[in-house]
């Protein structure tokens, strides 16, 4: 049972962090300096647990496997990531910029059963 509850609790607990972060980023910085901090630690972070979950860890070979997703996901991971710093988008309270809601809602895949997520999504962005 646990291993099915442990990575859900880990997605909600860092996505409870990610939106404390985001919000607490002050607004007198520019949203991107403050995104290559982000993306600095998180590449640093992503360096030591590769050495630290791989026995036979050799990153260069793991490079040589690059395609150019990799490189057109680095461009475009900006955008997510900075829209929510970004002041008429996130910093107002919840209920007057539904703005998170509402790119959550429209980039959440539906499930198998017709418009299952896609309902709750709208009753939330359309009930204001």
């Amino acid at each position: 049972m646990f291993s099915y509850i442990w990575p859900i609790a880990l997605v909600v607990l860092s996505n409870v962090v990610y939106q404390i972060c985001s919000k607490s980023v002050p607004s007198s910085i520019n949203p991107l300096a403050s995104l290559t901090v982000t993306y600095l630690v998180s590449a640093l972070t992503c360096g030591i647990l590769y050495y630290v979950l791989n026995k036979d860890a050799n990153l260069l070979r793991e490079y040589h496997q690059l395609n150019w997703a990799s490189f057109v996901l680095g461009a475009v991971i900006i955008a997510p990531a900075g829209r929510y710093p970004l002041p008429p988008l996130y910093r107002a309270p919840f209920w007057r910029s539904p703005c998170s809601l509402s790119v959550h809602c429209s980039t959440t895949r539906p499930s198998h059963r017709a418009n299952s997520s896609a309902l709750p999504c709208a009753w939330q962005v359309f009930s204001f």
